[in-house]
């Protein structure tokens, strides 16, 4: 059953763990592949439900996601685009005010913690409008910890300065 992505070769990828087209599920509902990471199933997630964006006020968990935006755009795939946003309640805010004008739901991903807290009136404003969205706010437990060379814990806090995310 074809999902609509075209396939990498396989080893393509740099040895990233998933090859660029390799992903969880899709419209077929097939099982996720043995080594589809979280960042690939959380991205295949946002293909399946027709979101346009990722509204993002980052913290180091969400690595893994970054990472298969990358695959996502070096391999072609079609899939939201990604928003790196100075404040949770502005990436709420935005998330609302985009799926109210479209009726497309989207995805906020939030840094852990303190960072749902941040979200947490304009998600209650969300709510009272009936807006839908997905919310995540999550820790990333398994980044840095496999074999190789390990980013350390404050590699992310550079990314804004190289032009990342």
């Amino acid at each position: 059953m074809s999902d609509g992505f075209e396939r990498a070769p396989k080893g393509a990828h740099g040895g990233l763990g998933v090859s660029p087209g390799e992903h969880c599920g899709g419209s077929g509902g097939s099982p996720p592949r043995v080594d589809t990471d979280g960042g690939e199933a959380l991205l295949q997630a946002t293909r399946d439900l027709g979101c346009d964006y990722i509204f993002c006020s980052s913290g180091s968990e969400w690595a893994p996601v970054w990472e298969a935006l990358v695959r996502q755009d070096l391999s072609g795939i079609p899939g939201p685009r990604y928003l790196d946003l100075t404040h949770e309640t502005l990436a709420v805010a935005m998330a609302t005010g985009y799926t109210t004008v479209t009726g497309a739901p989207q995805v906020v991903l939030l840094h852990a913690g303190a960072g749902l807290l941040q979200g947490a009136n304009a998600i209650h404003g969300a709510l009272l409008t009936g807006t839908a969205m997905v919310v995540c706010s999550a820790e990333s437990t398994g980044y840095g910890d496999a074999a190789g060379p390990d980013p350390g814990s404050q590699w992310y806090r550079n990314l804004s300065v190289v032009g990342g995310p």
